[in-house]
């Protein structure tokens, strides 16, 4: 199923142990990517379940990534925005069953890019995804974090 009409915004990944719902600063967007039509938006460092709350706030949710081209599409454009490494939170989520994941708009997509030896679910509660960069203790690719391990990403 494709959404090319949906509003999806990426998120850096960096948690705060309690959200705060203020308003997130948005560092880029809109961003139309011309293959599927989406608009994005790049927002502050948050928690996912901030992210997910101030994107449903500009009108959509965290963006499903259907396709190769898509995933590679967004990490030219945002992983790496401003010169500084960064992860971003993607509506990808464990459901209440162990390895089972789920895009936050129901989408039916089953396209992954997990990083080597992802999801590991290795601190426990990790049930929320983000496309990494490579880096110290980290692969390249989907890891699972908890919504307050993003401290891990630094940049």
């Amino acid at each position: 199923m494709h959404f090319a009409s949906r509003l999806r915004a990426i998120a850096i990944a960096l948690a705060i142990s309690i959200p705060s719902f203020a308003d997130a600063g948005i560092l880029s967007g809109p961003v139309v990517n011309p293959a599927t039509g989406s608009t994005y938006y790049l927002l502050e460092r948050a928690s996912w379940v901030r992210s997910q709350f101030e994107a449903r706030e500009l009108g959509g949710n965290l963006a499903t990534v259907e396709t190769a081209a898509e995933d590679q599409w967004l990490r030219d454009r945002f992983l790496n925005f401003g010169g500084t490494g960064r992860a971003l939170w993607i509506g990808l989520h464990e459901t209440g069953e162990a390895g089972t994941f789920e895009w936050i708009i129901g989408s039916d997509s089953e396209f992954r890019a997990w990083a080597d030896g992802q999801p590991n679910h290795a601190l426990g509660g990790q049930q929320y995804v983000a496309i990494t960069p490579g880096g110290f203790l980290r692969a390249e690719g989907w890891n699972d974090w908890a919504d307050g391990d993003a401290d891990f990403f630094g940049t």
